[in-house]
């Protein structure tokens, strides 16, 4: 079979043959020969929001595996429009994908092909390109593959939006149909045979035969009166997602133009009085010229504008220090910066008590109406500032980053900044920075988001009503987006028992000096609980995408942003940088990895009882296994005591018990209930126990005294061997404890101190010394 998909003729596949290269866009076999597999339809379906700018592309392809007579494992190669589009399903046949954490995806899918099931993941491979596995793909039986994406409508330079899918099939395809559906605008599908179109909310293209060259272009024109938000149901929640375009943002800042420009909060004051917050630690003493550097190119900035600016200076290490007066000439702030001494390290806890200070006036002077943030941001004790005291809502703190090859915590100062609703410039570029600070340079930031209910305590507390950015938050700083617009989103709970959903979204835009409100009200979604449809699924993932930029921003831990986005991601079911797209078959392989069964999986059911008669036996098969694991245990170590006592030596193994040769069966006998010791000197027999009728003879009396001597032992008849060891039995009975023998026979008395027993007559009358 492999030599036949080598040289067959072959049509309708996404390669001509196997020795050209993989094209943008393939469906092959096999690693070292890609090997193209038939593609018999394709079915292409766009669900555009024109007037959210959004796009939900679902790919239906239906292919055959007929040039391996087995199972093989298909490998799809995928571009997609650009590389801030995301996959967000995937599915071959009826098995649908599930998100989990990378690191557990890969992990779930070695284990399975080690198994010998089938398993499948989508990952990225290098920009806008993502490639996946199909397995199984049988032998002549046709599959189909469904794959999802999500995209972005974007704007062109005659007024339209646009995307383009590159999509293109190296031989024909025999069936093609391309569809698009719009919420609240026209449009216009684009694609090489298909037949001119006059634009509509929905449009339709059915082709025979076709390659796609050039992919599929999708045209959409916003209809007048469009909503700014839209809102729609996914499952048991509520998703909402707004948009506001760059003419509508200009508009609102034109019409408070009138502000006086750099006038500072609370103050009467019209000059432009602009903080310094210096660090002067070790680490920070090398960026001293660039700071100076940075108050030339401020008051040039200002001046360009047509007025002067003061300024005040504070240095911070492991205290902070206010080295000017309030409002000091340029000179002045120029020598008191020249002066610092750098040594110590940094506290940037000190950070609250600055921006305090400086967004109020007191008797030395004025409030500042900017700040700038000149610091490496490597506290020593690896703290950040809370950013939520007085002033930190009031004061736009800008953030000097410092040059590249400095060691600095880019985290941290960029946390910063977004926390207080101002921008970043390197200090290397100090007229970049000036600008920003001066409102020279048109930025517009999102200052805050508000919604009907931001009032209400019941509301700040639920943890299922969420905005993106948060509106419990009571200063950010989230910039435009390349088009110049503004996107904010959010999600409530639905369904009995839930919260009524907002009806309102208030966003304050601040372009330099420049601070509008822009009021945006919230459609109740289309037949939210009984339809949901694709754009439910559109602004879930709409939403989720920007709560994985809004966590990058908002928090300067990286492990805490990894965990955080990784349950963002999973939860809402897409493929991202911190989550792959995993394709299981079986509910044992579900069960096995502890993986939750998708409702709409076909092993959904199987999976459910399966897991219902796992827990039901859970206790038993952890009890077995505890008792299995004891006797394991107890049998190992009685193995082991068992092996060290078999290899052991035994002390004089071999030998003769009295290693003389002295003593004969009669001596031994005659132990009287006790062990057997050897003499150096002469083997000996020795008792610790006597028998009392015994003790008398003139055998018993020489053992007593130290054994015998060099003369033999006296012979003893044969009954007078059994007696003595009758009498031996017995007296070790009366030893044992709590017996009736030892309790009939009393102890001997107490002796006196300093006497001793009175020795045997037998043993009084020998002429041996006792020993």
């Amino acid at each position: 079979p492999m030599d036949a998909a080598k040289t067959r003729p072959r049509q309708n596949s996404t390669m001509a043959n196997s020795t050209m290269a993989t094209p943008a866009f393939s469906l092959t076999f096999g690693e070292e020969h890609k090997h193209p597999l038939t593609i018999t339809r394709s079915d292409i379906h766009f669900e555009a929001i024109p007037s959210q700018r959004l796009c939900l592309i679902t790919l239906r392809l239906t292919v055959v595996n007929d040039a391996i007579a087995q199972d093989i494992e298909g490998a799809l190669r995928f571009p997609l429009p650009d590389s801030d589009a995301t996959i967000c399903g995937f599915q071959l046949g009826e098995d649908t994908a599930v998100s989990l954490p990378k690191t557990k995806a890969a992990e779930v899918a070695y284990k399975e092909r080690e198994k010998g099931r089938a398993v499948a993941t989508a990952a990225s491979v290098q920009g806008a390109v993502y490639e996946t596995t199909l397995f199984p793909l049988k032998y002549n039986e046709p599959k189909e593959l469904t794959l999802t994406c999500f995209t972005a409508l974007k704007g062109q330079a005659d007024g339209t939006l646009a995307l383009t899918l590159p999509l293109t099939f190296a031989l024909p395809v025999p069936h093609v149909t391309i569809r698009a559906n719009a919420l609240d605008g026209a449009l216009t599908i684009k694609a090489a045979g298909a037949l001119p179109q006059t634009g509509a909310a929905a449009a339709e293209a059915r082709l025979a035969a076709a390659t796609l060259p050039g992919g599929v272009t999708l045209r959409a024109v916003l209809a007048a009166g469009a909503p700014q938000v839209v809102s729609a149901a996914s499952g048991e929640r509520l998703y909402f997602t707004g948009c506001v375009s760059k003419e509508e943002i200009d508009a609102a800042l034109a019409s408070r133009a009138g502000t006086p420009r750099g006038a500072p909060p609370g103050t009467g004051c019209g000059a432009p009085h602009v903080g310094l917050f210096v660090d002067c630690s070790l680490s920070a003493a090398g960026r001293a010229q660039h700071a100076l550097a940075l108050l030339d190119a401020l008051d040039a900035a200002h001046g360009k504008l047509g007025g002067g600016c003061v300024y005040t200076l504070w240095s911070f290490s492991r205290v902070a220090t206010r080295r000017t007066a309030r409002g000091a000439s340029l000179a002045e702030t120029k020598a008191a910066l020249a002066a610092l001494r750098y040594d110590g390290g940094t506290d940037l806890r000190l950070l609250d008590s600055l921006i305090a200070e400086a967004a109020s006036a007191d008797e030395h002077g004025p409030a500042c109406s900017a700040a700038v943030l000149i610091s490496d941001a490597l506290d020593n004790l690896k703290a950040a500032p809370k950013l939520t005291g007085p002033g930190s809502a009031e004061l736009p703190v800008h953030v000097a980053l410092p040059p590249e090859a400095c060691n600095a915590n880019l985290s941290v100062l960029r946390w910063i900044a977004r926390q207080l609703g101002s921008a970043c410039a390197p200090l290397s570029e100090p007229d970049e920075l000036a600008a920003l600070v001066s409102g020279a340079t048109a930025q517009v930031l999102l200052t805050r988001l508000q919604t009907d209910q931001s009032d209400d305590v019941a509301a700040f507390e639920d943890d299922a009503f969420q905005t993106c950015p948060d509106f419990r938050l009571s200063h950010v700083a989230v910039p435009t987006d390349a088009d110049g617009s503004l996107r904010v989103s959010g999600v409530s709970a639905l369904g009995e028992g839930a919260r009524d959903a907002p009806t309102a979204l208030g966003l304050t835009v601040s372009r330099g000096g420049l601070r509008a409100n822009i009021e945006l009200a919230i459609p109740p979604p289309p037949a939210a609980l009984e339809s949901p449809g694709p754009l439910g699924r559109l602004l879930q993932v709409k939403h989720t995408l920007l709560t994985l930029r809004e966590l990058r921003a908002t928090f300067w831990d990286p492990k805490q942003v990894e965990v955080l986005a990784t349950a963002a991601a999973c939860d809402a079911g897409i493929a991202s940088e911190h989550s792959s797209l995993l394709l299981l078959s079986l509910p044992e392989q579900f069960c096995d990895n502890e993986i939750a069964c998708p409702p709409d999986h076909p092993a959904h059911a199987r999976w459910l009882a399966l897991s219902a008669e796992r827990a039901k036996t859970e206790a038993e098969r952890e009890e077995a296994e505890a008792k299995h694991a004891k006797l394991h245990g107890l049998v190992k170590q009685l193995v082991g005591r068992y092996k060290e006592m078999s290899d052991a030596a035994v002390p004089g193994w071999g030998k003769p018990v009295n290693r003389g040769g002295r003593g004969t069966e009669e001596a031994m006998m005659l132990g009287g209930g006790g062990g057997r010791r050897g003499s150096a000197a002469r083997g000996v027999m020795r008792s610790c126990a006597m028998p009392a009728a015994s003790a008398a003879s003139p055998l018993m009396a020489c053992m007593m005294e130290g054994g015998f001597d060099d003369a033999p032992p006296p012979a003893l008849p044969r009954a007078a061997l059994a007696a003595a060891s009758a009498e031996e039995v017995f007296d070790d009975e009366c030893d044992l404890p709590g017996s009736l023998a030892s309790a009939l026979c009393p102890p001997p008395p107490a002796l006196p101190p300093g006497s001793s027993a009175p020795r045997p007559a037998a043993c009084m009358a020998s002429s041996t010394p006792p020993s």
